[in-house]
């Protein structure tokens, strides 16, 4: 008996490994694999929007980028202050870009607090019929949003999502997030364009203000820490709106990944907060059934140990990792970015078995502290 229960157990994890793996393997053969026009953008047509709060320490190269879109198009660039306690209004102030006529910098009202305030009260007083919404650790380029843009007239779309890359110095911390954030950009864009979206992001998003208005897709989640990305794209959908994905890496603009640990570790937990008022059933099936996987192996690892047999486990474990490399590599073949080192492939493969069900569990025990506001 214990032997047929090992080899049912063995089976059972070998078959869930392979379908992990041949899942990925699909998912990063489709990804970027699409093309985008290049489009001429007519005056008065967009407004870019950006909502920032204690973000001294990364102004200067997005307010650079800023510069970039508007001397090489036709658009308004919006900054509104929610409520920075920092000197981020003197960094803003003492750039060149200030002086710009297409460049405003506004401070939020007072009962306008948080980002989807901010954002809402941006968007009723902007006057340009399409808003683009980034953040300020991003960095932009012209071509990108002439590529978003043409994508999004091309679709006669109401809501277009562009594509992200990321970027830090050669650290593991920064390799496991090149991974696991690209790994995650591929999976949102699979997911949207099989008509089961899962997950967006806000830092790069173009949509008809229009419809934004009409949709107000935040009036029921303003109790909600964040999440303005995904209440903005549930609402789209719930009102038969147009919502398109890129699959363009013509698309995408850069952001760069947190430097620690502990940081990382606040993203994630605030992230996992945020997914339990999606409304993308794909969203919450993914993320159980990725943590179940990872439960399931360590309870078998677990399990057979007691049993001195380590040659199962082990054999899973290799088959997983070795696996993982692989798409891995092959989803940065598609990337400008190197890919890290297989060290840090391998490593980051082993410290994501542990973190994932740990933020999995540590989301409903944690408080966290970001842009110093205290989220429950």
């Amino acid at each position: 008996m214990p032997n047929t229960l090992h080899t049912a157990l063995w089976f059972l994890a070998g078959l869930w490994t392979l379908t992990h793996l041949w899942q990925w393997n699909r998912i990063v053969q489709f990804y970027a694999s699409d093309t985008t026009p290049l489009a001429i953008i007519p005056n008065n047509t967009l407004t870019l929007i950006c909502v920032f709060r204690n973000e001294e320490s990364v102004l200067n190269p997005f307010l650079d980028g800023c510069a970039g879109l508007l001397n090489a198009l036709p658009i308004t660039v919006l900054l509104v202050n929610d409520h920075s306690t920092d000197q981020s209004n003197t960094r803003i102030q003492d750039h060149p870009i200030y002086a710009h006529v297409n460049f405003h910098l506004y401070q939020a009202p007072i009962n306008s607090v948080g980002k989807k305030a901010c954002l809402q009260w941006a968007i009723a007083n902007a006057t340009a019929p399409i808003i683009y919404t980034t953040d300020a650790d991003c960095t932009l380029n012209a071509k990108a949003l002439q590529h978003l843009y043409g994508l999004h007239q091309q679709k006669n779309s109401d809501l277009t999502l562009g594509l992200m890359r990321f970027q830090g110095p050669n650290s593991l911390v920064n390799s496991y997030q090149l991974i696991e954030n690209n790994a995650l950009v591929a999976l949102s864009t699979y997911h949207a364009n099989r008509k089961e979206p899962s997950m967006g992001n806000a830092a790069n998003m173009l949509f008809n203000r229009s419809a934004f208005m009409s949709c107000k897709p935040y009036e029921d989640n303003w109790h909600v820490a964040g999440g303005d990305d995904i209440f903005l794209i549930q609402s789209f959908l719930k009102n038969h709106k147009q919502v398109v994905y890129a699959n363009d890496l013509q698309t995408a603009v850069s952001t760069q990944n947190v430097s620690t640990w502990g940081e990382l570790w606040q993203q994630r937990i605030r992230w996992a907060k945020k997914s339990h008022y999606q409304e993308f059933g794909q969203t919450q099936k993914s993320q159980l059934l990725f943590v179940l996987f990872l439960l399931y192996l360590w309870g078998l690892t677990l399990f057979m140990g007691l049993h001195s047999l380590y040659v199962i486990p082990l054999s899973i474990w290799s088959f997983k990792i070795i696996g993982e490399v692989l798409f891995i590599r092959k989803l940065f073949s598609k990337l400008p970015e190197n890919a890290p080192s297989f060290i840090h492939m391998v490593v980051s493969s082993i410290i994501q078995s542990i973190f994932i069900p740990s933020v999995a569990i540590g989301q409903f025990f944690v408080s966290i502290k970001w842009k110093n506001r205290t989220l429950s």
